[in-house]
């Protein structure tokens, strides 16, 4: 079995533009009131247009994000709303507190081996 050509997205900062509501992450509710928030945030054109020309080169669009799995539908929805083409989606488990870069390093060491 070959395997495809992939590239990977991040959500926040790289897809989705959250600029306007990082210091949510401060406030009260943190991380939850940022993640409801973001379900309306605009995107990187630019970032958008890219997956879409990856995909339509024949590449997986894979998106790896930081978000906990508890967001998976609000971000699947805000993916389906920008019309970001994806070919499957990881995400931090339930009760991961580790940093971002550690939890996408894993990430990445797992679709290495697929």
């Amino acid at each position: 079995m070959t395997k495809r050509e992939a590239v990977i997205f991040d959500m926040d900062g790289t897809l989705a533009d959250v600029r306007n509501i990082r210091h949510l992450i401060d406030g009260p509710g943190g991380f939850d009131a940022f993640h409801r928030a973001s379900a309306d945030v605009p995107a990187h054109d630019w970032v958008v247009q890219a997956a879409r020309a990856q995909h339509e080169a024949g590449r997986a669009v894979l998106i790896v994000t930081g978000r906990a799995e508890k967001w998976r539908s609000l971000t699947a929805m805000w993916l389906a709303r920008h019309e970001v083409p994806s070919d499957g989606m990881w995400m931090r488990g339930a009760n991961d507190y580790r940093r971002d870069y550690v939890v996408k390093r894993e990430i990445l060491r797992h679709l290495r081996a697929r």
